[in-house]
């Protein structure tokens, strides 16, 4: 009984250490599937003709921005013509040909809405991440070093769980 117990011991061992580590058992059958699936999806793509996009009609109210809208620091204020009207709009860099304003859309909900002024469309606005490569690398740091120490705890695990075992 003792002997059972350490031998389901090992083979948790076994499989946490598997699982830690990150490795997948797949058969070679699923593996050939995959590969073939992803190939007949790329010949697919790329014998599809254009795809028409065509999308519904909204109504944004541009408003003059108050506490909540929140524009990018770089954006400079300015007086924009839309569809011959005259609004306060936000630029980014020299003449992009986008426009950023404060709206209402139909539901009541306030967002900062980018205006394409040569096609006229509209689109939420969606700030830039602020995630610099610099808290990238450092995240890669930090992740390596947790996987280092979470290899040698593996590792100490296994050993205590065969000395066990061996007792």
């Amino acid at each position: 009984m003792k002997r059972r117990v350490w031998q389901t011991i090992l083979a948790a061992a076994c499989l946490l250490s598997l699982s830690l580590t990150g490795v997948v058992w797949a058969a070679p059958e699923a593996a050939k599937e995959a590969v073939v699936g992803e190939n007949m999806a790329e010949e697919t793509a790329a014998e599809q003709s254009p795809v028409k996009l065509t999308t519904r009609e909204i109504t944004i109210m541009v408003l003059e921005p108050d506490e909540e809208a929140v524009f990018p620091e770089n954006a400079r204020q300015v007086v924009v013509n839309i569809d011959g009207n005259r609004v306060t709009g936000y630029l980014q860099g020299e003449n992009d040909g986008f426009c950023l304003f404060y709206g209402m859309n139909e539901s009541g909900q306030k967002h900062v809405y980018r205006y394409d002024l040569e096609e006229r469309t509209i689109q939420r606005y969606v700030p830039d991440s602020d995630f610099t490569q610099q808290m990238y690398d450092n995240a890669m740091n930090r992740y390596d070093h947790l996987a280092d120490e979470y290899s040698q705890l593996r590792r100490l695990f296994v050993m205590l769980a065969l000395a066990s075992a061996l007792r």
